[in-house]
């Protein structure tokens, strides 16, 4: 067994660590027991909280700020899923694509974060046909910012990627 020291009581990101847990059957890695700031628990391996790989729970990187409420009533729609998306490539370490967006240090404009609508305001509704847009960033080392963001087609997200410029 990985003698990790002992994290009880430390915090790691959004997280703190609440307890140390009984390894898996022919794992060597140690397991903590974490709670993040939005109250989630969960179990986490010490060595992905000690390198950063899980600075927060999957809940807290697309949630909404607490209490607040969603009053637009744009909740299931396309420009909605594509806000969170955002939120969930930038934010949680735990994204197949994390390493792509928030990996690389690309943010969100705070006023976007946990509000949905000033982030609609801006980029308003996709263009018909829905399904072939997506949303771009213009430069793709930028962030998700006023002034770097269109709806674009798959094709001309595939002439703006950091390979072909």
């Amino acid at each position: 067994m990985k003698e990790q020291g002992n994290l009880i009581g430390k915090r790691f990101g959004t997280r703190i660590v609440l307890k140390r847990m009984p390894n898996y059957p022919n794992n060597r890695n140690c397991i903590w027991l974490v709670q993040c700031d939005c109250g989630d628990i969960s179990s986490v391996y010490g060595s992905r909280l000690k390198r950063g790989v899980s600075p927060t729970c999957t809940n807290c990187c697309i949630r909404h700020k607490p209490g607040t409420q969603i009053k637009h009533g744009l909740k299931k729609t396309p420009e909605y899923r594509t806000w969170r998306g955002m939120k969930y490539r930038c934010l949680c370490s735990t994204s197949a694509s994390w390493q792509y967006y928030g990996g690389r240090g690309i943010s969100i404009y705070e006023p976007w974060l946990h509000d949905f609508k000033a982030f609609y305001d801006y980029v308003g509704e996709k263009p018909e046909p829905k399904h072939l847009y997506s949303i771009d960033r213009i430069d793709n080392n930028g962030n998700y910012e006023p002034g770097n963001l269109r709806w674009a087609t798959i094709q001309e997200q595939n002439a703006n990627r950091r390979n072909t410029k």
